[in-house]
């Protein structure tokens, strides 16, 4: 994860090659303030999928429990 003062003290060829990493489009054009904000975004993007994920199968998982019979 990066933060905004991490991503500040580099400079532009390293901002664009976390981009590259991120898989971000279009960021070639783009100021250094910008690009911050873009790999900012994307990083935000992507933990709340994965979160979203990790929920989803903890349902799933939760619900394939069989439950024990009972013997009168």
């Amino acid at each position: 994860m990066y933060t905004l003062d991490n991503l500040q003290q580099n400079k532009i060829a390293d901002l664009k090659e976390i981009a590259t990493k991120l898989n971000l489009k279009k960021f070639q054009k783009l100021n250094k303030t910008d690009l911050i904000y873009k790999i900012l975004d994307e990083q935000a993007t992507q933990s709340t999928v994965s979160s979203k994920e990790v929920i989803e199968k903890k349902e799933d998982h939760s619900g394939s429990k069989k439950k024990r019979e009972r013997f009168v």
